[in-house]
């Protein structure tokens, strides 16, 4: 059989070994997929302490299995995968159920021979069925049943532009079919060949109801035909990465969305609309949300400090509204809105030349304690070109109201206001928010409001002056959580 030995650092050999034979108490398998891993690329580079050269690396694999004791409850055609680390049984951590602390622990890839290699046999305590498996990692899998085969779906990054994203398996990941592509988003704010798959879910109550999480705008997709056409699910969303779909499990219709930077949000209505449900998060950089098995009132979210849990049942948590930025290319202008109506109106294309950016900010209402009511104008002095404008200072304010080149629209949202001197800062649990104007290059003013420390460098490398407190640059205050 065909093997693939890492013989020294830097060099790969292909060679023929025998095929295994199976012992008392093992299971063969014919592996079927193997996952390379950062302790992968450790062993080739030579960087990885725990390791005796030559070996065959691998410790994330699936496979089928080929031939087991009867009694074992596996069976020849059977998917499984295997747990890599091999744990002795009989020390004290063993004993006790700690099999991660086994004070002779091996892992397979590592100590051992591991799965680059056409079969394998493995210790039938160590394998799992794998017709409910779940993969991650360089793509975004997920599955349901249908019939008496599990479907699979997996997606992730295109390898050229208009290549298929998402597929679909329902022979247990042997075959594959294109199911969907997601062309890329607005340049330079997207993908240069698509929008990438980061997070996949199926609707349990209706297997034909997909969910996909991208990194890029459109963040979020929901299929009702099994992948064959899609609808972005954006209204009330932030900006960012969304990095876990979760269904409660107790209210059809009600599920749970992690954004990285930016937040977790609750819908009730199947994705069409979305609300804000993190005040108190203490970390806006989220990887997972996971609805507890036992209780599905409790909802957790591990972030990059930790994890955190709210108890749904005595209250959802707050949530700050989000202003979203958009961009139109040939207006080369920014804008801005906390309005869901509106934002949902961009996403649509109602208003023509406009999408997202990717970058979004908490606001305040304007009635919340300790925030200011922010002014919204719209020019109508310098067409053809037309622009907003935001101010939360009631003097900047009350002069454009009499200026003719503006028109007042509304109160827009809240912002908070810097200390006063000599700190002219933000407070504990606020961030900074930047203003930075275009000197009205190409003959009508723009402003870009940001709470991004690379943007407010971008955009002065570009031209573009800061409006803000002179020694700390800050217009405004935004909540951070």
């Amino acid at each position: 059989m065909l093997t693939v030995l890492c013989e020294t650092p830097g060099k790969l050999v292909a060679e023929q070994r025998p095929r295994p034979l199976r012992q008392p108490g093992e299971v063969l398998l014919r592996v079927r997929r193997v996952g390379v891993c950062g302790t992968d690329l450790h062993i080739f580079t030579g960087n990885q302490p725990y390791l005796a050269y030559p070996r065959v690396m691998g410790h994330e694999l699936s496979g089928v299995v080929e031939e087991a004791d009867p009694a074992c409850g596996l069976a020849p055609g059977d998917a499984v995968y295997v747990m890599p680390y091999l744990s002795c049984g009989r020390c004290i951590a063993c004993r006790q159920g700690k099999t991660n602390c086994c004070t002779s622990i091996q892992v397979l890839g590592v100590h051992r021979d591991g799965a680059m290699t056409e079969a394998t046999a493995a210790h039938e305590p160590d394998l799992r069925n794998g017709e409910r498996m779940f993969w991650a990692g360089g793509c975004t899998a997920c599955h349901a049943p249908e019939a008496d085969r599990p479907l699979r779906l997996a997606g992730g990054a295109p390898l050229n532009a208009g290549d298929p994203q998402l597929f679909r398996s329902t022979d247990g990941a042997i075959t594959w079919q294109p199911v969907a592509q997601f062309p890329a988003p607005l340049s330079p704010f997207g993908g240069s060949v698509g929008n990438t798959i980061t997070s996949f879910a199926i609707d349990r109550n209706n297997p034909s109801r997909l969910y996909a999480g991208f990194a890029f705008p459109d963040y979020l997709m929901r299929s009702e035909d099994a992948g064959a056409t899609w609808t972005r699910m954006t209204s009330g969303l932030g900006a960012g990465e969304v990095t876990s779909i979760a269904f409660d499990p107790a209210n059809a219709g009600t599920l749970y969305v992690s954004q990285s930077g930016s937040g977790v949000f609750r819908s009730t209505d199947l994705g069409a609309t979305w609300i804000a449900i993190d005040a108190g998060l203490g970390d806006e950089l989220i990887s997972k949300l996971q609805v507890d098995t036992f209780n599905g009132s409790r909802l957790y979210a591990s972030t990059a400090s930790g994890i955190y849990s709210t108890q749904l049942s005595t209250g959802l948590p707050a949530g700050s509204r989000r202003a979203i930025e958009f961009y139109h290319a040939s207006f080369n202008h920014y804008f801005i809105s906390a309005d869901n109506d509106e934002v949902a109106g961009l996403d649509a294309g109602v208003f023509q030349g406009w999408a997202r950016t990717g970058e979004a900010f908490r606001v305040t209402e304007e009635t919340t304690p300790g925030s200011a009511p922010v002014c919204r104008f719209f020019s109508v002095g310098f067409a053809p070109l037309s622009t907003h404008f935001y101010t939360p200072y009631p003097q900047e304010c009350e002069g454009l109201k009499t200026n003719p080149a503006w028109l007042y629209e509304r109160i827009a949202f809240g912002l908070m206001l810097p200390d006063a001197p000599p700190s002219r800062g933000c407070r504990a649990g606020t961030r900074a928010l930047y203003r930075l104007w275009n000197r009205n290059l190409g003959g009508a003013p723009n402003h870009r409001y940001t709470t991004s420390p690379f943007t407010f460098g971008t955009m002065q490398g570009l031209g573009w002056q800061y409006e803000g407190e002179f020694p700390t640059r800050v217009f405004a205050c935004v909540p951070y959580s």
